[in-house]
């Protein structure tokens, strides 16, 4: 029973890569638009999330586990607000190309990993910080996204 479970957290982990391949990626419109020095190159990215999703899912499996039911209930619903979220974050981005929408989106999941992270530290102190990696990369694509913004304010509204 515990394996189902762990797996079933891995996949909804996974699941904003999964939801990634229903969103066009608009290669020519991303090329276009003006990124900062600091964008890491694409296939870094192919690398970091599955990492990060893995990383996601594994602290659902492990909060699911704790004899704390009130905890449960609640790191279960912002885990999989989050997940929700950063799937939605793929479509603001490319497929809408809403720029300032998806920097707001990714304030908002920010806010939810800083949450879960405090969650998790509480009972798994060892694991949180693996959970933090989650987090750096959360707050670097915040500003990734808002240096963006920054520089292509004309077109990002």
């Amino acid at each position: 029973m515990r394996f189902f479970l762990l797996v079933g957290f891995l996949l909804i982990g996974f699941i904003p890569s999964i939801s990634s391949y229903f969103v066009t990626r608009n290669k020519e419109w991303y090329d276009g638009i003006l990124k900062p020095f600091f964008t890491p190159p694409d296939y870094l990215f192919g690398i970091i999330w599955p990492f990060l999703f893995f990383i996601l899912g594994l602290s659902g499996y492990l909060m699911w586990n704790t004899g704390d039911k009130r905890t449960r209930k609640i790191y279960t619903c912002l885990f999989l607000a989050n997940t929700f979220l950063l799937s939605l974050w793929n479509f603001l981005f490319f497929e809408l190309k809403t720029i300032s929408g998806a920097l707001l989106l990714l304030l908002f999941i920010l806010v939810l990993a800083l949450v879960l992270h405090t969650i998790i530290k509480k009972y798994f102190r060892s694991f949180s910080k693996l959970f933090l990696l989650y987090v750096c990369w959360i707050f670097f694509a915040f500003y990734l996204n808002l240096s963006i913004l920054v520089l292509n304010y004309e077109h990002s509204f």
